[in-house]
């Protein structure tokens, strides 16, 4: 799913129609350019997480825009994310939508970094991200 990074994985779709996972899709035409999850974790607690946007269509808003939306479909009052240490586009974003780092661990070979927030009003997109792709 996420080259990218390193983290790629494959997700078929039972995987995106899964119940426990509530995904946001953004296409342009007929081409998928962006897609993040929302996993409820518990009474209180969400993830956001698969967060990935084509490599043509990074840095136009299209992350920022995705988990704004992910964020509004959000039922808990705390969401966190997770980010590959050294991931400076996604550690932007996350803290630019109001996310705190709280954490640091080691997962199997490299390190990654735990962002929280309480759940409010995302702070308004400064560029033109929510008209700069279709919609899904």
């Amino acid at each position: 799913l996420n080259n990218h990074n390193g983290l790629a994985g494959r997700r078929t779709s039972a995987d995106i129609l899964s119940p426990n996972i509530k995904y946001v899709v953004e296409n342009h035409g007929k081409d998928v350019i962006g897609a993040v999850g929302l996993q409820k974790q518990t009474a209180v607690l969400s993830e956001i997480k698969h967060l990935v946007v084509h490599p043509a269509w990074r840095t136009k808003g299209v992350a920022g825009f995705l988990v704004r939306r992910a964020l509004g479909m959000c039922e808990t009052e705390l969401v966190y994310a997770t980010v590959r240490k050294g991931n400076s586009a996604s550690e932007h974003l996350f803290k630019g939508l109001g996310f705190s780092r709280v954490e640091e661990y080691r997962s199997g070979n490299h390190l990654v970094e735990l962002f929280i927030r309480k759940k409010r009003a995302c702070p308004d997109p400064k560029s033109k991200s929510s008209t700069a792709h279709g919609t899904s």
